[in-house]
């Protein structure tokens, strides 16, 4: 099994969001990538944080969720991530996170199950479905794991980089298929998502020290 911290940085997940919690809108999901933005100008921080400050009030469970994700406690977070999924069915984030802090824990076979999930929301389909990918690559699944990445792509993932560099996929790089991957996921439509993530509007992003924290392993 690969390094917990490794593992944490190749998931592609809605970092910003979880750690501020707040309910799930129809803007896209910002995965790891896109949290890597920085707002630009004082202004722009200023209102960011306060962006970030009201969402955190609206949902301090998810909030404090995040806050113990940062702190890596992901047991204690894919467990109160899980108790905020059951009190609300539709909260498609606290779906997606429960993967993400189990899969962070490497509970996999726990994960992979959270991931299918979360699948089940439009919101996260696409990101749902790559972490799923993730959990069957380092499980040696080789077969199954392309095709939740097929599946990943056709439902919007479009980060060809990301799956590129992503250590949870290496076992798959050296697979003739593995470029099929990158190429399918590059033809996805990019620009709308890079705008947002460029002007620091990607999803409901606030900034939290878990965004450059993971950005950087």
């Amino acid at each position: 099994m690969m390094n917990r911290n490794k593992m944490v940085a190749s998931l592609a997940l809605a970092l910003a969001a979880a750690a501020c919690g707040g309910q799930t809108s129809s803007s896209p999901q910002p995965s790891v990538a896109e949290s890597r933005q920085e707002t630009h100008g004082t202004a722009e921080k200023v209102e960011h944080t306060g962006e970030c400050a009201a969402m955190r009030a609206k949902d301090p469970a998810m909030a404090e969720a995040g806050d113990l994700l940062h702190a890596e406690k992901y047991g204690e977070a894919a467990d109160k991530y899980a108790a905020i999924a059951a009190a609300n069915p539709e909260n498609a984030k606290a779906a997606l996170m429960h993967g993400y802090a189990l899969h962070a824990a490497g509970r996999l076979d726990e994960a992979l199950v959270a991931h299918e999930r979360a699948a089940q929301f439009a919101d996260v389909k696409d990101t749902a479905l790559y972490n799923a990918a993730c959990v069957l690559a380092l499980q040696g699944q080789t077969d199954k794991a392309f095709a939740k990445l097929d599946e990943s792509i056709k439902a919007g993932f479009w980060m060809a980089d990301h799956i590129k560099k992503d250590d949870d996929l290496k076992s798959l790089r050296t697979d003739a298929r593995f470029d099929a991957v990158m190429k399918a996921a590059a033809a996805n439509p990019q620009k709308e998502h890079e705008k947002k993530a460029k002007s620091g509007k990607a999803g409901e992003m606030c900034h939290h020290p878990s965004h450059q924290k993971h950005a950087k392993k």
